[in-house]
C-alpha cells in the first residue's frame, strides 16, 4: 500500500479539489509534490526498461496510489502523463512545445525524448499479442540460429504437462526442428543470472563509462524534429493541392527513413537510462521476483539480455544442462 510522507494542510483529496493540479505537482501547479514525483520517476524508469503501460497501471492501482481525483488509474491516464512535456518542464501551445515552463521539472528533457521515442517505435512496429512467457523472442537455436518458440507437451500416458522452447521447422518458422529445451529451469537460470548481474560492480562501471548518451540523444532528437517537420510540410502541401499523390509518396520516403533510424538509435541509447533504475537492486528484486507480474519480469530481463543461445544436447539425459546456455548481454 502506498504511503506518502505527512503533509500539513487539507487531505490530498481536498487539496486536489481546490485546483486540477497534474499528478506530481501541488495545487499551485508549479511546486513538485515529492511523494508523487518519486512515483512518476519510477513509472518512467520501468516503462523505459520495457514494462507495458497496462502493467504499470495495474501496479499503481494494486499499490493504491491515488490519482489526482482520488480515483483509480486507467491505461489512457498513465499513457498521457508519460507523454506529457510538462514533466520535463516544457510548455506547449496547440500541441507543440514552445519553450521552458515556469514550473519545476520532474524528469529531464532527454528522458522525455526517450519516452516519446518508445511510444513511436511501438506505433510503427505494430503491437503483438501480450507476452506469455519470460524468454519469448530472446532464445536462439545453437544449430541453425533461428528463434525458439514456446511449446506445451501433454503426456497422456503419465498425465503430465510440460512447457519447452523448441526450434520449429517448416515454412512458417524456418528452423531446423532439431533442438528443444525445458522452459522452467531455463527461465529460472536466466532470471538468477540477470538478478546477479544487476549487483555486479562491472555493470555499474560500464554504465558510468557511457554517460555521453545524453548528448547523443539530443542530437538524434533534432534529427527527429527536422524529419517530422518535413513530413508535416509535405502533408500540408498535398492537402493544399500543391503536389500530387505520387510526388507526396516519393518525397516522404527519405524523411520517414531518417525518422525511423533516429528513433531506433534513441531507443538503443535509452537502454542505459532504463538500467540506471535497476542497477544495485538485484538482491531486493530476487526476494520479490515470484510476486512480480510477467511484464515487469520481462522488462528487467530485456534491459540486460540481448539474446540467449541454446546449444544442442551433447549427452542424453533427462536433467536440464546449464552448460548449453550462453547469455549475450547488452552492451
Amino acid at each position: 500500500m502506498w504511503r506518502g510522507r505527512p503533509r500539513s494542510g487539507p487531505p490530498r483529496a481536498s487539496r486536489r479539489s481546490l485546483a486540477a493540479a497534474p499528478f506530481g505537482y501541488e495545487a499551485d501547479h508549479l511546486t513538485v509534490c515529492e511523494d508523487e514525483a518519486a512515483i512518476y520517476r519510477q513509472v518512467v524508469v520501468r516503462f523505459l526498461a520495457g514494462e507495458s503501460v497496462r502493467s504499470l497501471t495495474v501496479w499503481l492501482n494494486e499499490t493504491q496510489v491515488p490519482t489526482v481525483t482520488g480515483g483509480t488509474w486507467h491505461t489512457s491516464t498513465v499513457r498521457n502523463i508519460l507523454k506529457s512535456p510538462r514533466y520535463a518542464g516544457l510548455i506547449t501551445h496547440r500541441g507543440q512545445v514552445v519553450g521552458p515552463g515556469v514550473w519545476e521539472a520532474i524528469i529531464s528533457e532527454n528522458d522525455h525524448r526517450r519516452l516519446l521515442s518508445r511510444f513511436e517505435l511501438a506505433k510503427t512496429s505494430g503491437r503483438r499479442a501480450p507476452q506469455r512467457y519470460l524468454l519469448s523472442a530472446l532464445l536462439k537455436c545453437g544449430k541453425c540460429g533461428n528463434g525458439l518458440y514456446s511449446s506445451v507437451r501433454h503426456d497422456t500416458r503419465r498425465g503430465t504437462v510440460s512447457r519447452r522452447y523448441v526450434c520449429m521447422a517448416g515454412p512458417d518458422h524456418g528452423g531446423c526442428g532439431k533442438l528443444t529445451v525445458v522452459a522452467d529451469p531455463l527461465e529460472r537460470l536466466i532470471a538468477d543470472a540477470v538478478l546477479f548481474r544487476l549487483d555486479t560492480p562491472e555493470l555499474a562501471d560500464h554504465l558510468a563509462g557511457r554517460s555521453n548518451a545524453d548528448e547523443r540523444i539530443k542530437e538524434l532528437a533534432q534529427v527527429v524534429e527536422r524529419a517530422q517537420a518535413q513530413l508535416d510540410e509535405l502533408s500540408l502541401a498535398y492537402g493544399n493541392g500543391e503536389i500530387i499523390m505520387r510526388e507526396w509518396q516519393l518525397a516522404r520516403q527519405a524523411p520517414e527513413s531518417r525518422l525511423a533510424r533516429a528513433q531506433r538509435q534513441i531507443a538503443a541509447a535509452s537502454g542505459n537510462s532504463a538500467l540506471s533504475g535497476l542497477v544495485g537492486s538485484g538482491s531486493e528484486l530476487a526476494k520479490a521476483w515470484s510476486g512480480l507480474n510477467l511484464s515487469r519480469q520481462v522488462a528487467i530481463v530485456r534491459a540486460l539480455v540481448e539474446h540467449v543461445v541454446i546449444a544442442p544436447v551433447t549427452r542424453r539425459s533427462r536433467e536440464f544442462d546449464p552448460s548449453r546456455v550462453s547469455v549475450v548481454w547488452r552492451n
